[in-house]
């Protein structure tokens, strides 16, 4: 079987430089990490080292086959209570590595032929030497004991790769059984190898194989594959007892991999083909031998006038815009199916690549903040004439679509997005209404462009600024109630679904920032603007940090243009977790929290924000002039103990 691969992280060609280099390491990584997980590089391990524990990919183990069913009595005159019953230890099935993929022949066909191209491994011992006992024996202490101990004859085990191309069978496509001899020849051809393997390997003088006795146990009986404690007295009394002990009668045993396929005929006359490879090896064979095969990898290649042909991934959604998405080239059991040439191969390790969403932008104005702060008009105009040639598009795509079965779902998809448009120009409406909601939203837009210059991204998301400004109605009509249409926007909860990394937070932190100018500019002298509410401990404690640093280059522009009141509260951030519900990771020296009822009459008293004025919750000083300011912090406490000198004010922080 070529082990090249059909390469799922291979860079796409519209991605940008940066992403391509990361594809390549990516993919140089995984490549590794499959050699690595599959013990590819040959090498041998001396003891302690066992496949069975460091082997992991495309592992067929051994199994205890159950026992058959005991002869019972007669039942009808048996007591049930005496009847012997089956066992229950060992009854897995064996296990397997498959292929299920649909086939398309020509019609009257009655055998599908297809070339099965295998690899696996085999991992047989050779003895290991006296230094790599003694080594075994003495551990990392180095006891000076190691030469007076007994111990099991070890082994160092040896990788043996199996390679069996062109392994042809004939499916028998109509009804019935399978014929039995239809593989008869490809698995004898199968155990050939395998034989020849192992035998390969026990022609060797040096194989491992078990010792005909050895010292006697508690229960006086000979323990075998037990050395005695004189074997390791040195060198030359190792190998005579190693000589004169080993049983070069044993028989190795052969691991019993078997090969079966057979099809289900499917409407259209095409058929299911399932391949698949079983260990059926017990055991109880042998107690000296792993039988179990490694790294199991196989190809299916169709015959002539056969071709394998996509089926739908039955769980993925039924959706008309994922219908490309949703075809595979077949199932894997123990294994996901992949392409390979015109056939198809297992893959052990399957790689899933989540791409990255870039939203377009559809001929809109770069929508930079800056330009946003200064006068959005221009940017949101073309988002809106954006918006309107994209419903002729969907339009047309469902006068196209009129004969096909997912007619329905594109006309519901295209009037949600002709109700997004209207909520956006409800919005756009909304800041030529209101001169304070627009100077809110020219405010949000000036703050990130402050707290992130500098840095690579100086705009919004296409979706980002859509989200923003559909929003905006559901704000103007706390000073405009008379407008039913604004009303409305009250009455619906809308979802942001968007994958991570995505901006998700810079969306709503957005729209927090022109809900906090707004309430400021309309007369709003303190109280809580928005809740967040995160569902993981740790996701509040991310998102505190980078709201915070929002909110305190908020509060610095506030205070620049004069917004609101000189007495009006300053923005600020409460976080809320709850320390009885889980561990907080956050500690600091002292308990600030002192109950309920006194915490409350420090807020009636008006005393509660100076008495916790020093408590932090945020590990580094949130804004980005901390070093000017000399502020410092204290881990444990999280504690701003600015001392800055006077011509540089205070830290905000404080």
């Amino acid at each position: 079987m070529n082990d090249a691969r059909n390469n799922p992280l291979a860079p796409h060609p519209d991605s940008a430089a940066d992403n391509q280099r990361e594809t390549v390491l990516i993919d140089h990584l995984t490549h590794v990490l499959a050699d690595r997980l599959a013990d590819r590089n040959g090498a041998p391990h001396k003891p302690p080292w066992t496949p069975r524990d460091h082997v992991v990919v495309g592992v067929l183990p051994a199994v205890a086959v159950p026992p058959r069913h005991l002869s019972a009595p007669d039942e009808a005159t048996a007591d049930p209570s005496r009847r012997p019953v089956e066992s229950l230890r060992g009854t897995q099935a064996p296990p397997v590595l498959a292929l299920d993929f649909r086939v398309h022949t020509a019609p009257g066909r009655r055998t599908a032929q297809l070339a099965v191209h295998c690899r696996f491994a085999l991992y047989l011992e050779d003895i290991a030497s006296y230094a790599e006992h003694m080594e075994y024996l003495r551990g990392d202490e180095d006891p000076s004991d190691a030469q007076t101990r007994t111990g099991e004859l070890l082994g160092v085990w040896r990788r043996h790769d199996v390679h069996v191309p062109d392994l042809v069978i004939d499916v028998p496509l109509g009804e019935g059984d399978l014929d039995p001899h239809a593989l008869s020849e490809a698995q004898q051809e199968l155990d050939q190898a395998v034989r020849r393997a192992v035998d390969a390997h026990f022609a060797r003088p040096e194989a491992r194989r078990p010792l005909t006795a050895g010292p006697q146990g508690r229960q006086g009986r000979r323990r075998r594959n037990v050395l005695p404690a004189e074997a390791m007295a040195d060198e030359e009394a190792f190998h005579h007892h190693v000589a004169a002990l080993l049983d070069r009668d044993a028989a190795p045993c052969a691991p019993q991999l078997v090969l079966s396929a057979h099809a289900q005929a499917l409407d259209g006359g095409d058929h299911l083909i399932r391949v698949s490879l079983h260990n059926q090896s017990d055991t109880a064979q042998s107690d000296w031998q792993d039988l179990s095969v490694y790294d199991c990898r196989f190809a299916v290649l169709p015959g002539d006038g056969i071709s394998i042909v996509p089926q739908r991934f039955h769980l993925a959604p039924r959706d008309y815009r994922l219908e490309e998405l949703a075809e595979v080239i077949g199932r894997g059991t123990g294994c996901a199916a992949v392409p390979h040439g015109v056939g198809l191969r297992t893959e052990t390790l399957p790689v899933h690549v989540q791409r990255t969403v870039v939203p377009r932008q559809a001929g809109v104005r770069h929508p930079r903040w800056h330009e946003l702060a200064d006068d959005p008009a221009p940017i949101l105009d073309s988002v809106e004439v954006a918006m309107a040639r994209y419903s002729r598009e969907f339009a047309a795509a469902c006068r196209a679509a009129q004969q096909l079965p997912h007619h329905k779902a594109i006309e519901a998809d295209r009037a949600q997005f002709d109700d997004e448009a209207k909520r956006f120009g409800l919005g756009r409406e909304c800041l030529d209404l209101d001169p304070d909601l627009k100077l809110a939203f020219q405010l949000a837009n000036e703050v990130f462009a402050r707290v992130n210059d500098g840095r690579p991204y100086d705009s919004w998301r296409l979706f980002q600024l859509v989200y923003i400004v559909s929003h905006l109605p559901a704000l103007a009509v706390r000073e405009h109630p008379q407008r039913a249409d604004l009303r409305a926007e009250l009455d619906h909860t809308d979802v942001l679904w968007f994958p991570a990394g995505g901006g998700k937070t810079e969306a709503y932190l957005g729209l927090i920032l022109t809900a906090l100018f707004y309430d400021r500019l309309r007369g709003k002298h303190a109280g809580v603007t928005a809740w967040l509410r995160f569902p993981l401990r740790m996701l509040s404690v991310q998102q505190l940090d980078r709201t915070l640093r929002m909110l305190i280059a908020a509060e610095e522009l506030r205070a620049e243009r004069r917004i609101g009141s000189p007495h009006d509260d300053p923005f600020a951030l409460g976080y809320l977790a709850g320390g009885a519900g889980s561990p907080n990771d956050l500690h600091w020296e002292r308990g600030w929290w002192r109950g309920w009822e006194t915490e409350a009459a420090a807020t009636r008293t008006g005393t509660f924000a100076e008495d916790h004025l020093r408590d932090r919750l945020v590990i580094t000083c949130p804004t980005a002039s901390a070093t000017a300011y000399g502020c410092a912090w204290t881990p444990t406490r999280s504690v701003c103990t600015t001392s800055a000198p006077p011509a540089s004010g205070s830290c905000p922080c404080t």
